[in-house]
């Protein structure tokens, strides 16, 4: 459905959040906290493993739902990857959101049976296309699929 750029959740207080810019090469030794730490493929996403180089990353704590991983960056200073949107959804000014040029944007999207026909549910993603797309300026930094 659109695409959002990646960055890094920060305390406020980090390098990081001071520069405004950063990436994941730039925090490979700091503690991370591992977000849906029973799902290894959305664990290992979050946690930027396809971009570390090989090395393994430093989990200081996990998180199950978005206030305990605001928490884990804001209060104990870790750190983990997001999106703004998650920190413009979840005002929270313990936590920074900085942009990071070595991450590709994450895909938002909808998962639908290859072979689906039903009309409703076919009508249900024109929906969210249109809403997408009618949203996006007030949302900076999601862009709707062509």
């Amino acid at each position: 459905m659109a695409t959002e750029r990646r960055g890094l959740l920060v305390p406020p207080h980090h390098p990081l959040a001071r520069r405004g810019r950063g990436g994941i090469g730039d925090v490979l030794a700091e503690p991370f906290v591992a977000v849906a730490p029973r799902v290894p493929r959305t664990r290992d996403y979050w946690l930027a493993v396809d971009h570390r180089e090989g090395r393994a990353p430093v989990v200081g704590g996990s998180a199950h739902t978005m206030q305990e991983m605001l928490d884990a960056v804001g209060h104990l200073g870790m750190i983990t990857t997001g999106c703004r949107s998650m920190t413009r959804s979840n005002p929270f000014p313990e936590v920074a959101f900085v942009p990071a040029d070595d991450l590709p944007p994450n895909e938002i999207g909808i998962a639908l049976r290859r072979s689906e026909t039903r009309p409703e549910v076919l009508a249900l993603v024109g929906v969210v296309r249109d809403i997408v797309a009618e949203l996006a300026d007030d949302a900076p930094g999601i862009t709707p699929a062509s």
